[in-house]
């Protein structure tokens, strides 16, 4: 069969903010192995830094994080960023963003349950973790059976070619 060139949510602003908490997005999961090329977000606060993730899971609870991306200041709207050098991704691999700690308008806005933008069924896993970019660096491991999942969706896709 054919890969979706897309993992994610088409960019359009939503309701909410969040926090400047790391959100890694466990239902955005990749369904085959392929080349991570360009990210594609909806910026709500034309101020500061958001990264963009790629998580792959190594155990039951334990996500590695394979890829960062800096998604820099940048006018309120749609914004794609095409990457320079495309990233391996593997089936199964998920999507996520975080922020520095310093950060206290998050930038990518996100619907959540009881909203009237989506229905439930556009919602995701999403699990929300207190780190921030200085605690997450490419191969580091971070253990999500501590944390509560919430479904919710966020502003931002993948867009990928495959192998």
């Amino acid at each position: 069969g054919t890969c979706p060139k897309e993992v994610g949510s088409p960019p359009t602003d939503l309701p909410h903010t969040g926090t400047n908490w790391a959100h890694l997005m466990t239902g955005h999961t990749f369904p085959c192995d392929g080349y991570l090329n360009a990210w594609q977000y909806f910026r709500g606060n034309p101020n500061g830094n958001v990264y963009a993730t790629i998580w792959r899971p190594i155990a039951k609870s334990q996500h590695q994080l394979i890829k960062k991306t800096l998604l820099p200041s940048d006018t309120a709207g749609i914004h794609t960023v095409a990457l320079s050098q495309h990233v391996p991704i593997k089936q199964g691999d998920f999507i996520g963003i975080h922020y520095e700690a310093v950060s206290t308008e998050p930038i990518i806005p996100l619907a959540k349950d009881g909203d009237n933008a989506l229905f439930a069924y556009d919602l995701y896993d999403t699990a929300n973790i207190e780190r921030y970019n200085a605690d997450l660096n490419e191969g580091n491991v971070v253990d999500l059976g501590i944390w509560s999942k919430k479904r919710v969706r966020f502003a931002i896709r993948a867009f990928l070619e495959g192998t």
